[in-house]
């Protein structure tokens, strides 16, 4: 690298001028008697005047305020310690500035007049206009909650969805267990299962009476007279939560277990000029019914009346209704509002970026996921009995609930 400091002509530096007065080589000192405005103290005598141009203002992203004075070289290197990057000035009106730089220019050295320039960005104009975003993000999900098999499990009357919680169970049991044995007795007891739901009792699931397999004809009879070999507990849970199980365990051979399924992550970025309170997240709500504030609807609401939907989502129970539709037809996205961050401090403004997360209905745990306050007594919490599998004798070799001898 260049030795610099050698140079003994260099040009000035900081404070210094290349006037020919001071510690530099450079410039032509002021001749002797040529005519300099002072005062009777021999300070120069120039008057702080704004140029006829000033102030120029530049409304843009942002409205930025110039102002240029002309003024002695002494009142400006004063004056400029008092606008550094960052500080705020207030007009009469009340209006706030932060100031963004300033400027001396000397026109004649120390002797003759200053341009003084302070450029500055209103705290009380209008701020930028809001940003949205829509991405689409990958959940791998577990094929459990694939919706074509959520809403078999997840039956709208709750007897039924207790029942099913035996037929999780038993998928549960079937993906932690490796042994070929094990899945398929696990498989064969969901097929004979059929049409045996099982009853609620006391807020726990019971299985209807054990089922006999005759294994050389095949058929299953039921209210068996006395323990023996092909005597199996059948599994709670209706047909078609059982169906669906089974279908499971196909996909599950394909390793097919985490089917493509997507979110949909909406982003608004707000501006402000002063810190905003923070949110959480962490909670069940619906951006554009339940938000505060509201997701605006120029972002989601549809107003072409050619365009038979309501907001920009309506047509996914068209194009995929498997995953998005309900029972009447309409969409239903489950949302989950994320947690605010100040994406960043820009110049004179804050920029905070609000989030939710939508999915398909069930996928986000209406427990873990409320804005209400935590259980404070038992009844409070969630306490599905786990389900009784009356008279089993459970051989552990084969699985729960299959009688091999």
């Amino acid at each position: 690298m260049p030795d610099y400091t050698a140079d003994p002509d260099q040009l000035a530096a900081g404070s210094d001028r290349d006037d020919g007065g001071g510690s530099t080589n450079n410039g032509v000192p002021t001749a002797d008697g040529q005519v300099i405005q002072n005062d009777s103290s021999g300070n120069p005598t120039i008057e702080i005047n704004e140029h006829p141009d000033s102030p120029e203002v530049e409304i843009a992203e942002q409205e930025t305020w110039v102002h240029r004075w002309n003024m002695d070289y002494f009142e400006a290197m004063t004056r400029k310690e008092y606008y550094a990057r960052g500080a705020i000035i207030t007009d009469g009106g009340g209006d706030t500035y932060r100031v963004l730089s300033c400027k001396v220019n000397p026109t004649k050295g120390t002797a003759g007049p200053v341009k003084f320039t302070v450029a500055s960005e209103s705290l009380t104009a209008n701020l930028p206009p809001d940003q949205f975003e829509i991405n689409p993000v990958e959940l791998g999900i577990n094929i459990i909650k694939y919706p074509r098999y959520f809403y078999a499990f997840n039956d709208p009357d709750p007897t039924n969805a207790l029942l099913n919680q035996s037929v999780i169970r038993v998928l549960q049991n079937y993906f932690e267990n490796t042994t070929s044995q094990y899945r398929d007795a696990l498989t064969f007891q969901l097929l004979v299962s059929m049409g045996n739901p099982g009853t609620v009792t006391d807020g726990a699931a019971v299985p209807d009476l054990d089922l006999v397999v005759d294994y050389s004809t095949g058929q299953v009879t039921s209210s068996p007279t006395a323990r023996h070999a092909g005597q199996i507990t059948p599994i709670c849970g209706t047909d078609l939560a059982k169906a669906a199980a089974i279908e499971i365990i196909q996909k599950y051979w394909r390793n097919e277990e985490t089917p493509y399924i997507v979110g949909w992550e909406i982003t608004w970025y707000s501006y402000y000029y002063t810190p905003q309170i923070l949110n959480p997240g962490g909670y069940v709500e619906d951006p554009m019914a339940e938000a505060v504030p509201q997701l605006p609807e120029d972002f989601w609401d549809i107003t072409d009346p050619d365009i038979p939907y309501a907001t920009i989502f309506d047509a996914f129970a068209d194009y995929n209704p498997q995953c998005y539709a309900q029972e009447n037809g309409l969409v239903k996205i489950s949302w989950l509002r994320k947690a605010d961050h100040v994406d960043q401090t820009q110049r004179t403004w804050i920029k905070l970026r609000r989030q939710w997360m939508g999915t398909p209905i069930g996928f986000w745990d209406e427990d873990l996921y409320s804005s209400t306050e935590r259980p404070s007594t038992p009844e409070e919490y969630n306490t599905t009995a786990i389900p009784i599998l009356a008279n089993a004798d459970v051989n552990k070799a084969s699985c729960p609930g299959v009688r091999t001898k």
